[in-house]
């Protein structure tokens, strides 16, 4: 029997499905079809990529070569690329992940002052996308003018500090993923009932013995999950390679792809490939890892029983050096940053912040009466908006449809969805740049729409999937027992329980969408310009003003939409735990 025919003939859980049950058979027509579009949207951007690596066109005929090959491992500054490139994410990964681990460890388990709020002031820093991160950083420790290098000339050598450099790009991308680590190492925590901390501490193990001997080895894999992500981010950072490292000759393999591929005055994408190609492979290697360490450490899972409040540990006068590192990471990678943005977008000078200087509005003016910024948003905000329906229409059926699959197909599905987390967001854009290139989408917001929903639709899945599992199965079989058939049933239970989830996620996907910059450099062009265009000219042009106000009306766009969904969440956190389960 072929694949297919073991597929089609397979049960699903939930109601029987009979041979001649019409219901289970057009849900079993639909499962196919949606596996097939994940696998479409998922694996042929990297067989575009592996098969632009060995292919060439010469003289309109396509020819095999192995050329790219050949030119890549024959000179050395490709070695330094990639090594560099991997050197600078796992450090970042290691600074980050250390950082987010121990201060959710801190605001969950500890009496560390303000830890309740810790979860809120952490969504100051992360409305700094990145590229606007590294770019305030640029203008605070530019050796030649920039303010904190002006505040230590009476102490320090001109230009001592230099931001433009491998140890600032590692400062500031530490500084951007640590907003991240720390919110999923915080949900993780919270999701994890306390109780064998609890029985360590009152055993007479201290509060470091225990966090070493209990909490370490519990978190494990949960850890290992984030800690493949943050070194994923890292792999494609773009943002900070390209503000930072490039104007130092640094290069970073995601600015190699986007130099090869697009700016270079010979594009040669079956060179930019290759980079994608090996930072596919590298990736993988990891999650390999990955899924090794979480089959053998099933030991550690715990069946939670009924949660409960614990007390929580006293770290002694520590918890003011704790709460005072936190804060000072929250001034360094939202406050200040923010506050650099808002000064040059009202051509405030920096070195006059200490006194008043009335604001000037005329950045804000050029956004809003200059043809090409206002394409620019309007561009931006519908593909937020086309994405983030697109990826949650899409996302829901096939979650639906998913977790009726029987755990083997579950699996499979389960490692597709995995892998658009480590798929860098340059090796999407390459893909499609690749397929569409002498197309009638390419330079329009269509194709840079798709691109978003390659790269999101299966993160979108996995999110829906948790939202439906929180969905009593028995109100299904009820409604189903009622006569009430699978279309009504999800019209009338599933859709009112998951809207709030539902919702929470739209939110989400559109700050991701309107905060990408790698991608739209890939495929944008002077006829479907986006925020991240205009950026990345105006900077190039020296116009930091202009910059910052795009900045500034990213972070005030996304600030209503994080607070709201991030309501969301904790309202059907609420309704599934009850609202006195902190734990």
């Amino acid at each position: 029997m072929t694949g297919v025919g073991r597929f089609l003939s397979t049960r699903l859980d939930g109601a029987a499905m009979r041979p001649h049950d019409s219901t289970g058979l057009m849900t079993r027509i639909a499962l196919i079809f949606g596996f097939g579009l994940l696998c479409l949207v998922v694996l042929v951007p990297s067989l575009l990529v592996l098969i632009q690596t060995v292919f060439s066109v010469q003289e309109g005929a396509i020819q095999l070569t192995f050329g790219h090959y050949i030119d890549f491992f024959t000179q050395i500054d490709s070695y330094l690329i990639v090594g560099r490139t991997i050197l600078f994410s796992a450090i970042t990964t290691a600074l980050a992940g250390t950082a987010g681990f121990l201060f959710a460890w801190l605001s969950l388990r500890t009496n560390v002052p303000g830890g309740k709020f810790m979860v809120i002031a952490i969504t100051l820093p992360y409305l700094i996308p990145a590229s606007f991160g590294a770019l305030s950083w640029a203008l605070l420790i530019d050796p030649f003018s920039g303010l904190i290098n002006q505040w230590l000339s009476h102490v320090l050598p001109a230009g001592a500090l230099n931001i433009y450099s491998f140890s600032g790009m590692v400062f500031v991308e530490s500084l951007c993923s640590f907003p991240l680590a720390f919110t999923f190492f915080y949900a993780s925590l919270a999701a994890t009932d306390p109780v064998l901390e609890e029985a360590s501490h009152a055993s007479g193990a201290s509060v470091w013995e225990t966090f070493r001997r209990v909490t370490i080895p519990r978190m494990l894999p949960n850890a290992l999950s984030i800690v493949v992500l943050l070194f994923i981010l890292g792999l494609e950072s773009f943002d900070v390679a390209w503000f930072l490292g490039y104007p130092a000759d640094i290069k970073m393999a995601s600015v190699e792809i986007l130099l090869l591929a697009r700016i270079s005055d010979q594009p040669d994408v079956g060179a930019a490939a290759i980079y994608g190609l090996l930072m596919l492979i590298v990736v993988l290697i990891f999650v390999r890892l990955y899924r090794r360490v979480l089959m053998q450490d099933r030991r550690l899972i715990v069946k939670k029983g009924k949660l409960y409040r614990h007390s929580p540990f006293d770290i002694g006068r520590l918890r003011w050096v704790a709460s005072a590192a936190f804060y000072l990471l929250i001034v360094l990678g939202g406050a200040l940053p923010l506050l650099v943005l808002l000064a040059n977008s009202l051509d405030i000078p920096l070195d006059s912040l200490s006194r008043y200087e009335s604001p000037r509005f005329y950045y804000y003016q050029w956004v809003f009466d200059n043809d090409e910024s206002v394409q620019a948003l309007v561009n931006t905000v519908l593909i937020g908006l086309g994405g983030a329906t697109i990826a949650i229409g899409l996302g829901f059926p096939m979650a639906f449809l998913f977790l009726k699959a029987k755990q083997g197909f579950r699996q499979a599905i389960d490692y597709l969805t995995f892998l658009p987390f480590v798929l860098p967001a340059s090796l999407s854009g390459l893909a499609l740049l690749v397929a569409f290139e002498r197309t009638a989408i390419y330079g329009t917001v269509w194709l840079l729409l798709l691109g978003f929903c390659i790269k999101v639709v299966p993160f979108s899945i996995r999110n829906v999937q948790g939202v439906l599992l929180q969905i009593d199965h028995d109100l299904e079989l009820a409604s189903m027992t009622a006569g009430g058939g699978l279309l009504r049933t999800i019209r009338r239970i599933f859709l009112p329980l998951a809207s709030p989830g539902l919702l929470a996620s739209w939110l989400l996907l559109f700050t991701v969408f309107i905060r990408q910059f790698s991608l739209p450099l890939l495929l944008a062009t002077s006829d479907s310009p986006v925020m991240s265009n205009l950026v990345f000219r105006e900077w190039a042009a020296g116009n930091t003003g202009r910059v910052a106000v795009c900045g500034v009306l990213v972070v005030f766009v996304s600030l209503p939409l994080i607070a709201v969904a991030r309501w969301l969440n904790r309202q059907k956190s609420e309704a599934t735990t009850g609202p006195k389960s902190r734990y």
